[in-house]
C-alpha cells in the first residue's frame, strides 16, 4: 500500500520499483525539498531519493544537510545541498541560481513555521519573517519552478 501526500505518492515495500517510475515520468530527474533538514520536508526526501528522483535539499543549516545527504547516498542518487534562509530574498535567489542547470519538476516546499497569541502582541519583525518564509518564498518558487 502506498500513502499519498498532497498528490505525491510515497513507495512502500513492494510497490516502490512501480511507484518510483511513475514519479519520475511525472516529474522528471529532480526535485527541490525546502525545510529538508528536519520534520516532513526530511520525509518527503527520504522517500524521493528512495524512488529515485535527484534533490536538492534546501534549509538554513548546512550541516544538518549534508549529514541528510550522506545518508541518501544509499539511494544512488544525486544530492545537492544549498544552506539559505528562504525568508530573506537572497535566500530564494540563491535556490534559483543553484538550480538553474537542472530539470526540476517537483518543488516541496516544506520550510515554514508558524506563531501563536494575540497579532499586536508579537514581534512584529519575526510576522513580517513568517509571511516571507511561508508566503513570499513558496509563490517566489513555485511561479519559477511551475514556469518551466
Amino acid at each position: 500500500m502506498s500513502g499519498v501526500t498532497e498528490g505525491v505518492e510515497t513507495p512502500t515495500a513492494g510497490s516502490s520499483t512501480k511507484q518510483s517510475k511513475r514519479l519520475r515520468d511525472r516529474y522528471g530527474p529532480w526535485a527541490v525539498v525546502t525545510g529538508a533538514s528536519e520534520g516532513i520536508g526530511r520525509e518527503f526526501a527520504v522517500h524521493l531519493a528512495e524512488a529515485g528522483l535527484h534533490l536538492v535539499l534546501v534549509a538554513r543549516r548546512e550541516a544538518v544537510l549534508q549529514d541528510l545527504a550522506r545518508d541518501l547516498a544509499h539511494f544512488g542518487v544525486e544530492v545537492r545541498v544549498v544552506a539559505a534562509d528562504l525568508a530573506l530574498e537572497r535566500g530564494v535567489h540563491t535556490v534559483l541560481a543553484l538550480t538553474e542547470d537542472l530539470e526540476v519538476g517537483l518543488l516541496v516546499a516544506a520550510a515554514g513555521f508558524g506563531t501563536s497569541g494575540p497579532f499586536v502582541d508579537a514581534d512584529l519583525a519575526q510576522e513580517l519573517g513568517m509571511i516571507d518564509l511561508n508566503c513570499r518564498a513558496v509563490a517566489a518558487l513555485s511561479h519559477h519552478f511551475g514556469g518551466r
